[in-house]
């Protein structure tokens, strides 16, 4: 009998063992005692289980001893109990502190035995406001009396969403307030390092607007909040009294963390450059962190929280590889990156592993995502700088690239205007004397001459205008290449400006052998604006070009609209011949400057090839294009279109609506008083054979001085001024401009002043108006030409007097 006795109790012994908890003695030896190896531990699936349960001996089955300091099972949606028996031998302290050392509970219950009855009960957890916690820490911290060698039983309800673990130490305050102080100033560190970073880099981005540094600042403000909420700093500090965003912000820094770390990699390192593939799983998880930190409101806590693990493990691995991929390809600021991502990547992998039970909890793990975070700081700091100092020796580089190119844009614009001044030098040069020439040639003519002396003049004569037209022909072709051919934006009708260029041609010397025609489409408009001149001189050339070329047939100007859209037409012209054609492999060279079909045509029909060269130059400024359609001895077809705004017949000047004035003739005395300023003998003697012809009377002064002193004396007898710009003493400008402050100092009527020039440029006629002039006439002067100015500035003036 007293062996079946023996034996029952020794079945029976495992079941008492476990009926009871393992006791830990407190002596007087340790100051802080780990109790998490000395737990025993419940799972209650159905989270039917009450304390009274336990305090009766019901179901003590299913109790089990930890093996680990820090139990952890990670996530699970089981309620999870926590037991053990404290026995105090220490022979003077008997107040201590209970620390659950883990601030991310959603509930906890604590519950202090003593002889089967409850002495204290806690209700706590961060679903609860802070205000329940019986100490305000960012802990689950609990007073705890400890009578000397009387068992204490203490029983732990655990029920979260996240992940379930049970750091449990027993301190003495003394010591405790000792061990905070060294956490708090430990994370104090690290959260105004972080602080100092952010508001660093938030004053880098203001000063170099760099979408990465915006980005970095928003990561590192995440990662701040993420390990504030982590360390439970946010719920005693920010917001104790909102519990549920304290379930949110985690998940919500989280996500934002995962998002700006990945938009700061893909700017920083420039990854859609480098590696595209990359950059699209880059962006794929970007927007995946940033569903959790949308979801974060509404998503379930447990789902959430095992998405943000995997997703920062995934994070610093995109990262890490973007910056190796990067220093490979040679961006020098990738090193400092890497490295501070391998960091990373260690610590974050390193707390997701312990968070989610892999690997067991000490002080490194639970520590190594600030760790890690701390390091990457200082790296990518260093990184930041290694970009700064790459980013000035690349501004510096460009900068001497800069200046460089402004040294040489200031040679060539110094270039450009010594070349214009040397055309305009050598347009006054050539055309004084070639206004002598033409000019005596153009009155010679009109005197009684012999047949041999007619045509010795008729050949000096076209010769001088042979002369003159190369000498445009160079002038415009320099000007196009020193990009200094401005064009006019003038109403101009262009049924008249075809007609009259045809009336050009159609002379009693060409009419017994060439035709002329023209066909222009009904649909043109009547008011173009755009530049007239330019487009004159462009069919002029073609039609010089053609009846060159053509011995015998017809020439003929033919006009359509191609393209008509709200105010804007497009307009194309041909100048079809009959002449001698052109072959197909020389017809690529034609718009090349000096250059002719072959070196017989040269000889047979002359000229310098500049013609064809200025249209091509002419067109494509008035945004346009030209071509030729030609067969060797089936004649040739020009072409070219331009661009014009469409204007009303409003626009033009009524002078306009008739028949232009270049086109009238008329022989009846202008009886007008000239006076004229030249100091080229040869000149005056020109311009007193013209305007005697035209029935004027002149006075002449050799010099701009002599003209205003003339001018003061006898105003009221002028009616015309013909002022030469380059003159000795006094030039044509300052003398107009004396003339004009004489005219408003002594409130006389203005009396037109046409300036009379040597220069072909485009200035001249700006520098003439600048001073006072109201029209100016080039040398040589052509007696047409010299009674259309005097007769349009005096209508001009008096309609400006009345």
């Amino acid at each position: 009998m007293s062996h079946l006795v023996l034996i029952v109790a020794a079945l029976m012994m495992p079941a008492l063992a476990a009926a009871t908890p393992e006791r830990v003695f407190i002596n007087d030896y340790n100051s802080v005692n780990e109790l998490g190896s000395s737990l025993q531990i419940l799972e209650d699936p159905q989270g039917n289980k009450r304390v009274s349960n336990f305090l009766k001996n019901e179901n003590e089955d299913d109790w089990f001893n930890s093996e680990e300091t820090v139990p952890n099972f990670g996530y699970s949606q089981s309620i999870f109990w926590f037991r053990t028996s404290l026995v105090n031998k220490h022979s003077q302290r008997t107040e201590w502190l209970l620390n659950v050392d883990y601030p991310l509970i959603d509930y906890l219950d604590v519950y202090i035995v003593r002889n089967k009855e409850i002495i204290q009960a806690y209700h706590v957890g961060d679903k609860l406001p802070h205000e329940h916690r019986p100490i305000d820490h960012r802990n689950f911290l609990f007073p705890l009396a400890l009578p000397p060698t009387v068992p204490t039983e203490i029983y732990i309800r655990l029920e979260t969403q996240g992940s379930v673990k049970m750091p449990l130490y027993l301190w003495e305050e003394a010591e405790f307030i000792k061990s905070d102080q060294s956490f708090m100033l430990g994370q104090g560190v690290f959260i105004g390092g972080m602080l100092i970073m952010f508001f660093y880099n938030l004053f880098l981005f203001f000063i170099v607007r760099n979408p990465s540094y915006l980005y970095y600042v928003a990561y590192l403000l995440c990662q701040m909040f993420a390990f504030s909420a982590w360390r439970g700093f946010g719920y005693q500090y920010i917001w104790p009294t909102w519990p549920i965003w304290n379930q949110i912000s985690i998940m919500f820094f989280l996500g934002g963390t995962i998002t700006f770390a990945l938009l700061f990699s893909i700017f920083f390192l420039e990854v859609r450059k480098h590696t595209p593939t990359l950059f699209y799983l880059m962006c794929i998880s970007t927007f995946v962190g940033f569903g959790i930190m949308v979801s974060s409101f509404v998503g379930s806590y447990t789902l959430l929280l095992q998405a943000c693990m995997i997703m920062l493990i995934i994070t610093v691995i995109l990262n890490l590889t973007a910056g190796i991929l990067a220093w490979k390809k040679g961006v020098h600021v990738a090193r400092f990156y890497s490295f501070a991502w391998i960091i990373v990547a260690s610590g974050f992998t390193m707390f997701a592993l312990n968070y989610t039970g892999i690997i067991p909890s000490n002080f490194v793990t639970e520590n190594a995502a600030q760790i890690g975070a701390s390091i990457e700081v200082a790296l990518l700091s260093m990184a930041f700088g290694s970009y700064f100092t790459e980013e000035r020796k690349a501004k510096s580089k460009a900068q001497n690239q800069l200046l460089e190119k402004m040294r040489e844009a200031y040679k060539a614009q110094a270039a450009s205007a010594a070349k214009s001044e040397f055309l305009a030098k050598m347009s006054h040069e050539i055309r004084t004397p070639m206004n002598g020439v033409i000019g005596i040639a153009e009155l010679l003519k009109e005197t009684s001459l012999t047949k041999d002396q007619k045509r010795y003049v008729d050949t000096i004569y076209n010769s001088g205008n042979a002369l003159l037209h190369l000498i445009n022909d160079i002038l415009d072709l320099s000007k196009i290449e020193a990009k200094r051919m401005d064009l006019e934006r003038i109403p101009f009708n262009p049924h008249d400006l075809i007609a009259e260029c045809l009336s050009v041609f159609q002379s009693k010397e060409l009419s017994s052998n060439l035709s002329f025609y023209t066909r222009v489409a009904k649909d043109i408009p009547p008011v173009l604006i755009g530049d007239p001149t330019r487009l004159r001189q462009v069919l002029l050339n073609l039609m010089s070009n053609a009846v060159k070329f053509t011995k015998h047939g017809s020439i003929g100007i033919i006009a359509n609209t191609e393209n008509h859209s709200d105010n804007r037409v497009t307009i194309g012209f041909q100048v079809k011949d009959t002449g001698i054609g052109i072959s197909r492999d020389v017809q690529n060279n034609l718009f090349t400057p000096f250059t002719q079909a072959d070196s017989s045509t040269t000889r047979r029909y002359g000229g310098t090839g500049l013609g064809l060269s200025i249209c091509k130059e002419l067109v494509h400024i008035m945004n346009g294009d030209i071509g030729v359609d030609s067969e060797t001895g089936k004649g040739s077809t020009f072409w070219f279109h331009c661009r014009f705004e469409v204007g009303k017949n409003s626009d033009l000047p009524l002078d306009n609506q008739r028949v232009p004035r270049a086109m009238e003739t008329t022989s009846a005395p202008m009886n007008l008083k000239l006076l004229v300023a030249e100091d080229n003998e040869v000149n005056r003697v020109v311009v007193k054979g013209l305007v005697t012809k035209l029935g004027i009377v002149a006075e002449f002064a050799t010099n701009g001085k002599e003209a205003l002193e003339y001018y003061q004396d006898h105003h009221h007898e002028l009616d015309v001024v013909l002022m030469d710009c380059e003159m000795p003493e006094m030039d044509g400008y300052a003398a107009t401009r004396c003339i004009r402050e004489f005219e408003m100092n002594n409130r006389l009527p203005r009396k037109p002043i046409i300036a009379v020039t040597a220069h072909a440029v485009g200035e001249s006629r700006e520098l003439c108006l600048q001073a006072g002039m109201d029209e100016y006439i080039t040398k040589p002067i052509r007696i047409d030409a010299l009674r259309e100015k005097i007769q349009q500035t005096m209508t001009e003036n008096k309609a400006m007097l009345s």
